[in-house]
């Protein structure tokens, strides 16, 4: 296949991505809604201030939701999941070192859910601290409702 033909092929399956209108941002990872506003309004809150936009990271949108699923699961909200591991040991299993990296958890139930949470996370000092690090580059979302209605959250922030 010739540069010619490779090149529409990529702006139909680009169109493609954006006609289903499903949010599809790098890989193979689809947000759902609640993750993309998550994704969207971090964005919006490191623009505000003039740091560059997450690019989304499918490993860290499957370790986020593996973690957010574990809460749920659970009925607990922390950054050690149900098995003792903490943060660094979910993440540095499946991330080459060296890295540099950060975690929001969140859960709620009200109708807004991701909202409430990236309020909840924008008002507080060392969660701020994560969205607004200049050296993470990256991110993973993950968002999970328990058969109680309650919304588990995780984000994931990377920087090498």
């Amino acid at each position: 296949m010739s540069w010619r033909t490779q090149i529409p092929t990529l702006l139909f399956a680009t169109l493609l991505a954006i006609q289903d209108g499903v949010p599809t941002i790098a890989g193979d990872t689809t947000l759902d809604q609640r993750e993309q506003f998550v994704l969207s309004e971090i964005n919006r809150i490191r623009a505000e201030q003039g740091l560059s936009q997450l690019r989304l990271n499918d490993q860290l949108c499957a370790i986020a939701r593996s973690h957010s699923s574990n809460m749920a699961e659970y009925g607990y909200l922390s950054h050690t999941d149900s098995l003792g591991r903490d943060f660094s040991k979910r993440v540095g299993s499946r991330i080459t070192a060296p890295y540099h990296a950060g975690e929001n958890v969140a859960r709620n139930n009200f109708p807004n859910s991701a909202r409430v949470a990236v309020q909840g996370w924008s008002q507080s000092p060392h969660h701020l601290n994560n969205i607004l690090n200049e050296n993470f580059a990256e991110t993973g979302v993950g968002v999970v409702v328990n058969s109680e209605g309650s919304v588990f959250f995780t984000q994931i922030f990377l920087g090498k």
